[in-house]
């Protein structure tokens, strides 16, 4: 059940390093900006599925509120 030791990895080394603070620090590697895009496009699609489910779900409610008066 051993945990790595996150404390001796740093900067570009570490695994567990958040990819947008590498931007941050500046230079993008061709594989970060590639898992980046992927990132990207995966964000874009839940929030696309997020706003179609609110607005059919608002619907639903404007449709059961207008039968209901």
């Amino acid at each position: 059940m051993g945990s790595p030791d996150i404390s001796r990895y740093s900067g570009r080394h570490n695994p567990y390093h958040h990819p947008s603070r590498e931007i941050v620090s500046g230079g993008l590697k061709p594989a970060e900006a590639g898992s980046l895009s992927r990132i990207l496009v995966i964000v874009i699609v839940i929030s696309v599925t997020a706003v179609t489910v609110v607005l059919s779900l608002a619907d639903r409610v404007q449709s059961l509120v207008s039968v209901g008066v």
